[in-house]
Order: C-alpha cells, then structure tokens, then sequence
C-alpha cells in the first residue's frame, strides 16, 4: 500500500515514510488500525519532550482540524494519542477501518502535525525532530489483541 500525493513536501516524505514502517507487518484491517494506534502513541513519546502534554495536544488538534474537511474518517478515531478513550473501548467499525482510507487520513494528519509542530520550532528542525523518534520499539511496547491494543508497556 502506497499513496501516490501531488506533493512532495518533506512532511508528507515523512508520513509516508512512518506509515509504511508502522504497517509493514500488519495483515488485516485491524492490524493496520493498532499499527496507526502504535504511531501516533510513539509520535506523542517522541513530541512529549519538546511540546509537553499540552502542547502535544494542541498540535494534535490543530492538526485535525486542518484536515478534518478533506477527511471525515478522522471523526471516528478516537485512539490519536491525547486523552481520548482508553483504545480497549473502540468499536470494531473503528477498529475495521479500510486501510487504504486509513491510510490516506494517517499520512494526512502526520503531515499536518509535522507542519503545525514547525511552525513553532522551524519545518525543517520539525521534519528532523520526527523522523528521529524511533518507532523501531513500538510493536515490542504494544500488542495486538482481539479487542484492539493491548498490554501497553
């Protein structure tokens, strides 16, 4: 699964890059979805540092809200790393996402947090700061059980 955009931009370069890391094992419809669950885990880890928990989110919801127009499917995530629901209470509508169309609105909201996150601290030290997390120890810290993510460690 790829997703071919008209732009190039390094934040969208990045997103593209994590989705592909982040469900590179995933088999079924709801192994993406706990695999974008796991991502958006890590990039709030990674961002806590820089942002604090406060900042994270505001990012977070600026960046919802610049792409909720154009992608409707955000309206029924609730596991985007603030302090939503605990991701065990999710439907499993929302755990059985398409994952194309997953796919296409995680690429769109990372992108758009990258930019809302360089904005405060310059596009190009934002670009770097998250494509330096390391998301490599995401699916140890996190499993995947039949009810969604499990055992967050």
């Amino acid at each position: 699964m790829s997703v071919m955009t008209n732009e190039s931009s390094p934040e969208t370069s990045v997103a593209e890059r994590l989705w592909a890391q982040a469900t590179a094992q995933s088999r079924s419809a709801p192994e993406v979805t706990a695999a974008v669950e796991r991502l958006f885990l890590q990039l709030r880890a990674g961002l806590l540092p820089w942002a604090g928990g406060e900042g994270y989110r505001a990012l977070l919801d600026r960046a919802i809200g610049e792409v909720e127009a154009e992608h409707p499917l955000l309206a029924g995530l609730s596991f985007l790393g603030g302090d939503d629901a605990p991701l065990a209470t999710r439907t499993d509508a929302q755990r059985a996402l398409d994952a194309d169309e997953l796919q296409v609105v995680t690429v769109a909201l990372v992108a758009a947090l990258i930019a809302a996150f360089g904005r405060y601290v310059g596009s190009t030290l934002a670009v770097r700061l998250v494509d330096q997390i390391d998301f490599s120890c995401v699916s140890e810290s996190v499993s995947i059980g039949p009810g969604g993510v499990r055992n967050v460690v």
